[in-house]
Formats: structure tokens, sequence, C-alpha cells
């Protein structure tokens, strides 16, 4: 039952996302789109993912990964910001209360979240073919195991968009300078 009702949810939540990148088309100018993810991209999400915890408590009180709202939408300048994260529809709420206690501005049509990290793909081409995308994301994955792994086909098929895509690389980077320029 609960796997059928994952199911059907994600279903849902790929048909929001199509509708939502149908709203943001009348948004999106020559300027383009900032798309970030949430999750190791914006948020520091990986040591927190400790077994018993409640996961709405988890994601409530993820500590901002420094230096990413300024490289960010601190430099957004007017195009719309999409937040397209690998996270369960029921997680919405927590997630753009978490966006908002950040300072990151979030709309109803901006919050798209998708059941798994290929369902990121086809959003990101709709949103390519409405003008120039940047696009924030570690896309990876086992950091709390000890062993970093990455979604490799996900990270060649992004690179092959016309897209100005920021790696784990770029994000690691732009968190250090942050740490330290704080020392």
């Amino acid at each position: 039952m609960k796997r059928t009702l994952r199911v059907a949810l994600g279903r849902i939540s790929l048909l929001m996302v199509g509708v939502q990148v149908r709203l943001l088309a009348r948004r999106v100018g020559s300027a383009g789109v900032l798309v970030l993810d949430i999750d190791n991209t914006l948020a520091d999400t990986w040591p927190s993912l400790l077994p018993g915890v409640d996961p709405k408590d988890r994601l409530a009180r993820l500590e901002p990964l420094p230096g990413m709202h300024a490289a960010t939408v601190g430099r957004a300048d007017d195009r719309p910001v999409v937040y397209l994260s690998h996270r369960f529809l029921w997680q919405a709420p927590v997630t753009w209360t978490w966006l908002r206690r950040q300072g990151y501005p979030v709309r109803m049509h901006s919050l798209m979240l998708v059941p798994t990290a290929a369902d990121k793909v086809k959003p990101l081409g709709s949103l390519a073919a409405l003008g120039p995308v940047e696009y924030w994301d570690d896309l990876s994955f086992g950091h709390e195991h000890g062993e970093v792994q990455f979604y490799q086909e996900l990270i060649d098929q992004v690179r092959a968009m016309p897209i100005a895509f920021h790696d784990f690389q770029a994000i690691g980077d732009t968190v250090d300078a942050a740490r330290g320029s704080e020392e």
C-alpha cells in the first residue's frame, strides 16, 4: 500500500511540475531562469541523514550552506528562481518554510519537487527551451555513508543541454570560499 501511494504521489508531482513549467513560461524572458537544487546545494543535508530522525524535523532544521545564497539568488537579478529538488510531495510545506526562513524567494509555481533525481531532466529541458538556464545542483548521493557518488548519467545529460551548470565542484568551491572569508 505504501509503495502504491508513493508511486501515485510521484506521478502527481510530475504532473504538477509540468503545469509549473507552463506557468513559468510566461515569466522567463531573455534573462532566463535560475534553477536550484536544495539538498547538498543550498542546504547542508547529508549530515542530517541519521536513522530514527523524524524527516519533517530533520528538513526543518537543515543548516544552509555558506555562500550559496549570495552566489545564487544574490545574483539572480530579475530572473525567476525555481527550486527543482528530489523530495517527496508531502515535504513541500516544510521545504517552502525552510526556503523562506533562509531568505530564498519562493512562490507556489517555483517549488518543483520530483520523486527521483532522474526526473529533473525533463523540466530542465523544458526550461532550457524557454530561454537561458543557470542550474546549480550537486547531483551526488552517498555522503552519509562516507563515499560521495555521482549521478553520472544525469550529469552527462545536463552537460549536453544548453545551460550553465554549476556542479558539485562549483558548489564546494563556493562554500569553501565563504567559509574562508568567515575566518
